[in-house]
């Protein structure tokens, strides 16, 4: 009786009183904090988060990932607090009483010792107008008798990410995976932001995507720096799906080299054609012979798609080009979904996610049928329509389509953009690529009018008008080829622009998770960005005072001369590289310099422009020189080994982006260098000669090509082999 009237007392206090703005006291010498929580049927927190690896997440019962995913934030909740103040934090089922400081994690059971705070969280979720699984509830409470702190998602997940953020806002960062790209503060009284608030992050998908090859190797180790960091989009591990869905993180599969037919036309056709002599050994084709069928037309003795099916790729197309596609052919709508439906039972079973990719040459079909539905956004959503609908029909359960299409394919009246745009709803999720962009200049600056400025007004629009729409962009685009860019300038402003445009979702494609390197700040950058844009600027910082320690100013200075140096490289590594090909391979007689795209962007000579100024070619040799003394000084100071191991990774990527360029410089000479100055041009020639030795023996590991050589992704190895064969 006597325990009942004081626990009623304390239920009156608790109920009276209201959220404190001054500070919480956690933890200290003399003041205990307690985690608490609901773990079920479960013995402890540790059997329940063990229990990942036998849960069966896709059933219809959720009441074990609950357990299992909120179990797992409080063991991690404790092991760092502990970490952080050296004192032993225990954690006890709600159903227990304690004394102290008490962490609620996750919703209260129906057994609680304490109703209050179940009812308390009732009310808060009644008047919140949202459904996200990632929002969750931080509540400071302080009765007279003791203090409560909640952390509570509306969905399991939305507690683990409140734990995580809540480390993080303590000043515990993960910078890389594994020990040493841990941060833990320390102190011995800790308190907390006496503030309620309710956290939701704008951007509700956040990954990276990558083709895996076998130096692309995913552990343990990197899904739990995933979770830390509040990524949620990974490919597909079947060894280590019980972490991904521990922590909240969807799977997919699906890639971009390795389009379902008839998506590459090139591709050798899978049918047994009745027309066409040598195929007979595979399945009959269901499909009527085309009126336009004319055989192999390029005698290599292997039937084509777009040989066997001329019409499918539209009025545009040629037999040597991929061009269009036609998809208002219902044969062509059955064959690709039938194919994608293949590859995702190729894939595995527990999938979440398949990415449909649809080529950047692509051109929408200009047959009377394809031109009846509409402009390039009503064609993209038509055809990701019917795939989700015809795909999921063949399947036994529900995967989420992912249909990427480039920013050039979503082409839309946006004179209409005035009216009132109501937007669709869609399944799935429409991704918009950014390629072809300039990395000088932010997305939406207005001094780029040559680049990026036409890319930003189909972005404004398509939010408007598609729901959920994602944003991919290409840091490592495939021609860049994991030269060490730097674009922390650039994602900065970036990320919190597609936030506030609207997107719902951001990827990095061609991520660079391993053996980093630069990349390495360019990967935390993305998921601290996409969870919260506006703190990237002081967790940046962060990542150099914390990651760096005592060469941090050395480091920051590298990473700018490297931003700068490499800023321009889709001017010279993707447009120059192709003029340069065409010059020299095809006999174009067109010059390589200057460029079209990107052509006030790119002067040899230091040139100003008022609009469109790049960084010039003779800066960026300068830039790329100076790099190297900046890492010499932090090399000079006392670090520790993992420190000096990332400086020296650091360098030979550095060492790699400086044979390129001097390759790229010495075939510009070559080309423009007038015939009044043959002793440069000959010295050119040599030194060309020299780089294409070195290059070659220069090792690299790409994300797309894996183990290889710097000329092999040099983007014109064949033409500088043809100029030194064949001297000009």
């Amino acid at each position: 009786m006597r325990f009942y009237n004081i626990f009623l007392l304390f239920l009156i206090l608790l109920a009276a009183c209201s959220s404190p703005k001054a500070p919480l006291l956690l933890i200290s010498l003399e003041n205990k904090c307690t985690i608490m929580l609901d773990i079920g049927s479960f013995e402890n927190v540790d059997q329940a988060v063990a229990a990942a690896a036998q849960i069966d997440w896709f059933d219809e019962n959720p009441q074990p990932d609950v357990f299992s995913t909120t179990a797992l934030a409080a063991r991690e909740l404790a092991f760092y607090l502990e970490k952080i103040c050296d004192v032993p934090v225990p954690i006890v089922d709600d159903t227990n009483t304690v004394d102290g400081t008490v962490i609620f994690l996750g919703y209260p059971g129906e057994n609680t010792a304490y109703p209050q705070i179940r009812k308390r969280l009732d009310r808060q979720f009644k008047k919140l107008n949202s459904t996200s699984k990632q929002g969750y509830f931080y509540e400071p409470i302080r009765a007279d008798e003791q203090s409560f702190l909640l952390l509570c998602g509306q969905h399991h997940y939305g507690t683990l990410y409140a734990v995580y953020h809540f480390l993080q806002n303590l000043g515990i960062h993960w910078f890389e995976s594994g020990k040493n790209g841990e941060y833990v503060t320390k102190t011995k009284v800790l308190e907390v932001q006496g503030e309620a608030e309710y956290f939701e992050p704008l951007l509700q998908q956040r990954g990276y995507f990558f083709n895996r090859n076998k130096t692309q190797i995913i552990d343990k180790k990197l899904v739990e720096w995933l979770g830390h960091n509040f990524i949620n989009y990974f490919p597909y591990d079947s060894t280590l799906l019980h972490l991904y869905k521990q922590r909240g993180i969807s799977t997919y599969g699906g890639s971009n080299d390795q389009l379902p037919a008839p998506l590459n036309p090139e591709q050798e056709f899978h049918y047994n054609h009745s027309v066409f002599v040598g195929d007979e050994k595979k399945p009959d084709c269901p499909y009527p012979v085309s009126a336009t069928y004319s055989g192999d037309k390029n005698n290599d003795g292997v039937l084509a798609w777009q040989e066997a099916y001329p019409d499918w790729y539209g009025e545009t197309s040629e037999p040597a080009a991929f061009k269009s596609f036609c998809i208002t052919r219902q044969h062509v709508l059955e064959e690709l979904a039938n194919n994608i439906v293949k590859q995702i039972k190729a894939t595995g079973k527990n999938i979440d996610i398949w990415n449909l990719f649809f080529p950047d040459q692509l051109e929408w079909c200009t047959c009377n049928d394809c031109r009846a539905i509409g402009e390039g956004m009503k064609k993209a959503l038509f055809l990701h329509r019917f795939l989700c609908d015809a795909v999921n029909g063949k399947l036994d359960r529900n995967i989420q389509i992912y249909s990427h299409f480039s920013w050039r394919h979503m082409d839309m009246a946006i004179a209409e953009s005035q009216k009132t745009v109501v937007s669709e709803n869609i399944p799935g999720a429409i991704v918009i690529k950014i390629n072809e962009r300039c990395y000088t200049h932010t997305i939406s600056d207005t001094n780029c009018t040559e680049v990026n400025q036409a890319i930003y007004r189909q972005l404004e629009e398509i939010p408007r008008r598609i729901d959920p729409v994602y944003v991919e962009e290409v840091y490592n685009d495939p021609g860049i080829n994991d030269l060490p860019v730097v674009f922390s300038r650039i994602i900065s402003k970036d990320i919190p622009q597609y936030a506030e445009l609207g997107f719902k979702g951001m990827y990095y494609s061609h991520a660079k998770i391993f053996q980093p390197g630069v990349y390495n700040l360019l990967n935390f950058q993305l998921a601290a960005g996409t969870w919260e844009p506006t703190r990237l600027d002081s967790l940046t910082q962060e990542y150099f005072d914390h990651y760096y320690l005592n060469v941090a100013k050395y480091m920051q200075t590298f990473y700018s001369q490297m931003e700068q140096c490499l800023s321009n490289i889709m001017a010279w590594k993707i447009e120059l590289a192709e003029r340069i090909n065409n010059h020299i391979l095809n006999g174009s007689p067109q010059a390589v310099y200057p460029l079209v795209t990107f052509k006030n962007h790119f002067d040899i000579e230091e040139t100003f422009h008022e609009k469109n100024d790049g960084v010039d070619w003779e800066k960026t040799n300068q830039l790329i020189y100076e790099a190297h003394f900046s890492l010499a000084d932090a090399m000079s100071e006392p670090i520790p080994e993992r420190l000096r191991q990332r400086i020296i990774e650091l360098e030979h990527q550095r060492q790699y982006a400086e044979l390129t360029i001097q390759l790229y410089d010495n075939v510009l000479r070559i080309l423009t260098l007038e015939e009044s100055e043959p002793e440069m041009k000959e010295e050119a020639q040599l030194r060309l000669g020299e780089l294409v030795r070195s290059l070659r023996q220069f090792k690299v590991t790409t994300s797309m090509l894996g183990q290889t050589d710097g000329l092999t992704v040099s983007g014109i190895a064949q033409a500088v082999e043809h100029l030194v064969r064949y001297p000009r």
